[in-house]
């Protein structure tokens, strides 16, 4: 247990002495980017919410949903999309924002995409706002951030590819994980892979932020001894669940043990994927947009 402890020790030590360090402010600014105006134009409105060390570029395949009655609002997460790094995210926090911009619009269908932490900040969300409110959790983290198991299988990918990459240099490192959170452990090593990481690992566009130590602290010490209300449930026509069986994250075990304790949420599985579902399988987006117009 302490050669454990002690690994998880080095490996957040080497990544934060290699990384950068956004210094944090006391400035506050509001976490939602959004255009009243255009809110008001259409008749639903789609709530996009990010997981930690993702920037809001990961749903650029949303905006054409705009043809078909949708506005947009975004959260941002501390030390992203312009948004300083003002603190820790609290999700419970993070949600009552998301609650507030809903109740402006007391008229709009509100449908909220989330991503890994993400999911579970559209769900708190979405059950104080009502039946008028749909969620579509992508790669949703579940309770207690997986706990001692997530932690350790992140601690064991980490080490392995610190290993292959014969380096502690971040994105060296970084450089070998990636393709981990895209297609699970063993397709990161299957050749018949090899061709998509190269592809999407060659896009200029980021689409996941390399982890400097600051901004992973603020993001995920959210989730550490996290849990929902007790009691918190959502009918199975409100929110639907989306996972790759390989994410080596939040494991498919995990997320059926979750989606139970919610209210039996429905989950859509994809063989072969891991985490990064977003971009290992662009059409998880049509298959969110229909769940939302089923509604």
């Amino acid at each position: 247990m302490w050669t454990v402890r002690v690994l998880v020790l080095v490996v957040c030590g080497l990544l934060a002495a290699c990384g950068p360090k956004p210094e944090a402010t006391d400035a506050p600014v509001m976490p939602l980017l959004f255009n009243a105006a255009d809110i008001q134009k259409q008749d639903k409105l789609l709530i996009l919410i990010p997981g930690s060390m993702t920037p809001l570029g990961i749903f650029d395949p949303v905006v054409e949903w705009r043809s078909k009655g949708y506005a947009f609002a975004a959260y941002r997460f501390p030390g992203m999309d312009g948004r300083p790094l003002d603190g820790p995210l609290d999700i419970a926090t993070a949600a009552q924002t998301i609650v507030k911009l809903a109740e402006r619009f007391p008229d709009k269908q509100i449908k909220l995409l989330g991503f890994s932490t993400g999911a579970p900040i559209a769900m708190l969300a979405a059950k104080q706002i009502g039946p008028r409110a749909q969620v579509a959790g992508m790669s949703s983290a579940v309770e207690f951030g997986g706990g001692a198991q997530t932690a350790l299988r992140g601690v064991d990918d980490i080490l392995v590819a610190a290993a292959r990459a014969q380096s502690v240099n971040t994105r060296k490192v970084w450089e070998n994980y990636f393709p981990v959170l895209l297609f699970g452990r063993a397709g990161a090593r299957s050749p018949e892979r090899a061709d998509d990481i190269a592809r999407i690992t060659s896009r200029p566009k980021k689409i996941v932020v390399e982890p400097s130590f600051n901004i992973f602290k603020a993001h995920t010490m959210a989730l550490v001894g996290w849990q929902m209300p007790e009691g918190f449930t959502l009918p199975p026509e409100q929110v639907h669940l989306y996972a790759g069986t390989a994410d080596t994250v939040f494991r498919p075990r995990q997320v059926r043990r979750f989606a139970k304790s919610i209210g039996g949420a429905p989950i859509t599985f994809y063989p072969g994927l891991g985490h990064l579902l977003y971009v290992a399988e662009p059409r998880v987006f049509d298959d969110i947009l229909a769940f939302f117009e089923q509604g």
